[in-house]
């Protein structure tokens, strides 16, 4: 890791972010309607229904469920990962996600779900009054199976699962300790000591969704690549997430 700055008080931050909340995303173009088909047999004896005709029919929730809805999601992440320092403590390192999700919905019980987001990942530990603090900031795209378990017209429960993947486009690993503070930028290449950009896993989850509008989301990432070069020190990520959406677009 390369070294980027040193400060003695721990208040003269002076860290910078690459990046903030870019999202665009592009929306699913699948075209599969669920439908049924009902053929019509009835006044055979009629000569003006000769031809047997088919009627498409949903039920009632089906034709309420719009086919493609696209929302915003922002939340709060609580991160860890599978390393350990030796003789370290671990602490809880809470940070960021945010991003754009597009629901496919076949009917009015399942749907695909695609997404880009910006989320921080990493952990903190402490040793011998030391806070180590690993920060890494990626790009992920998850794709999700969603299972909607309707309470009533204004309430329903959304169960999600599928894999991720993600690209890391920046990280630090900060020390703090009473007026000490120091930061160090972290390399991806290929050396023993530096990091891998490529990470993926698997995601579980349930959303609460409200008036069809707004979702409270509770997600779990489980993360599945070794994200650093050394594999005597294996990182995982493990990502408990709480998110608040809001829609912004249905046809």
């Amino acid at each position: 890791m390369q070294k980027i700055e040193k400060h003695s008080p721990i208040f003269k931050l002076n860290m910078k972010y690459l990046l903030n909340i870019v999202i665009i995303y592009l929306a699913f173009t699948l075209f599969l309607p669920a439908q049924t088909i009902t053929w019509g047999n009835e006044n055979k004896a009629d000569k003006n229904d000769i031809h047997s005709t088919n009627t498409i029919k949903k039920s009632n929730d089906d034709e309420d469920e719009p086919e493609v809805t696209m929302s915003l999601v922002l939340g709060l992440n609580m991160a860890n990962t599978t390393y350990k320092i030796p003789g370290a403590t671990r602490e809880a390192y809470y940070n960021y996600n945010g991003g754009i999700y597009v629901n496919y919905n076949f009917n009015s019980k399942f749907a695909l779900q695609g997404g880009f987001l910006t989320t921080q990942k990493g952990d903190k530990q402490k040793k011998d009054d030391i806070s180590y603090r690993t920060k890494l900031h990626y790009a992920e795209i998850p794709i999700n199976a969603i299972y909607k378990l309707t309470i009533n017209e204004n309430f329903r429960v959304l169960f999600n699962g599928g894999p991720y993947i993600a690209y890391a486009f920046s990280g630090v690993v900060d020390k703090t300790g009473g007026s000490f503070y120091d930061v160090e930028s972290i390399n991806f290449t290929s050396d023993k000591k530096d990091f891998k950009r490529l990470d993926y896993g698997l995601n579980f989850g349930a959303a609460f969704e409200v008036s069809r509008i707004y979702t409270i989301n509770l997600n779990y990432g489980l993360g599945l690549n070794n994200v650093k070069n050394n594999s005597d020190a294996k990182m995982s990520h493990r990502v408990l997430s709480l998110g608040f959406g809001v829609r912004l677009y249905h046809k």
